[in-house]
């Protein structure tokens, strides 16, 4: 039986957020600039097991956003997958085939500044927990 479009939306929706939940337990940094602040002070998993686990997520997120039938969602959420495939299809890219994680050695640094640069320009808390956050 077809999914009706209010169906297919809620659907939809719950992937898009397992999607961002699953961004920001990767790249920690990023959820605190989004004010998120269940990651403060991690700068994600980096080793080979951690890229092998986001590579692995990525690739359950878009093989679920795939099996959706563009369709049946309404024009929002149509646009709004389109644009997480296309994040989701630009993620692994970077993480399969550029591997800038490996190549740039600005990745490391930039992943750093950033993390600190969340925990010291947001007054999301007190400056010392954030201090805490950023050592």
């Amino acid at each position: 039986m077809p999914l009706l479009e209010g169906d297919a939306s809620a659907s939809f929706r719950t992937l898009a957020e397992a999607s961002l939940q699953a961004l920001y337990a990767a790249f920690p940094p990023r959820a605190t600039l989004d004010g998120i602040h269940d990651h403060d002070g991690r700068l994600g998993d980096w080793s080979a097991v951690g890229i092998a686990g986001r590579t692995a997520s990525l690739r359950r997120h878009l093989g679920r956003l795939e099996s959706t039938v563009l369709e049946t969602l309404t024009e929002e959420d149509r646009i709004d997958a389109l644009l997480l495939g296309a994040r989701l299809r630009a993620e692994l890219l970077d993480l399969e085939a550029v591997r800038s994680w490996r190549r740039d050695p600005g990745h490391y640094c930039r992943l750093i500044s950033e993390g600190i640069y969340g925990v010291a320009a947001l007054r999301y808390d007190s400056p010392q927990q954030r201090l805490r956050h950023a050592a």
